[in-house]
This record gives structure tokens, sequence and C-alpha cells, in this order.
């Protein structure tokens, strides 16, 4: 599925975790990606960790658009703070945590 985001005007490929887990509460999300892939333009209720491992990927939130690879530290997203990812090249690993609740 293809979605358009209003402030990039760029298609991004919805893309759902590869792998998931919950450990003491925390819920681990882990994407594959290629360039074009991720999530589009969304908020949450509660805050969270994206990270990338491998590739790079462009997160925007808010007015910001950051560039992350395997060598940036991790983003918080605030809760209720809209964000969007995308994958930039191909075999882009990324990685989100959160726990609900807390």
């Amino acid at each position: 599925m293809l979605f358009r985001s209003a402030d990039t005007l760029c298609p991004i490929k919805l893309i759902n975790p590869s792998h998931s887990v919950i450990f003491d509460g925390t819920t681990i999300h882990i994407y594959y990606a290629n360039k074009g892939d991720g999530l589009p333009r969304h908020d949450h209720r509660y805050s969270h960790l994206l990270a990338c491992v491998n590739g790079s990927l462009v997160i925007r939130k808010e007015g910001i658009e950051v560039v992350l690879n395997k060598n940036s530290k991790p983003v918080n997203l605030k809760e209720r703070e809209w964000h969007e990812f995308e994958a930039l090249e191909d075999n882009t690993v990324m990685i989100t945590a959160f726990a609900e609740g807390k």
C-alpha cells in the first residue's frame, strides 16, 4: 500500500515489523526495509525510541527532518508527537521500542 505524506509529498511504502517481541513490558519491533519503505505520518499515546542499525533512514517530525544511520544516536519520540520514517537505501534495519501505559 502506498501512502503520500502531506508534508513531503513522497510516497512511502507501508511496512510491518519483521520481528516483534515483548520483554518485561517493552515492545520491540524490528523492521527490514528497502528504499522508500517506512511508516507514513502517525502518532501514539506513548513515547518510543527509533534506532537505525543498518543502512539509513529519514525521520520527519514536527518540522524537523533527521537522517539516521548505524552511527547515529537513537531518537526519542514524545507521546502524541506526529512522525514518519522512511528508508533511504535498501537493506535498512530499524528498531523501535516502547512501553504502552507506562
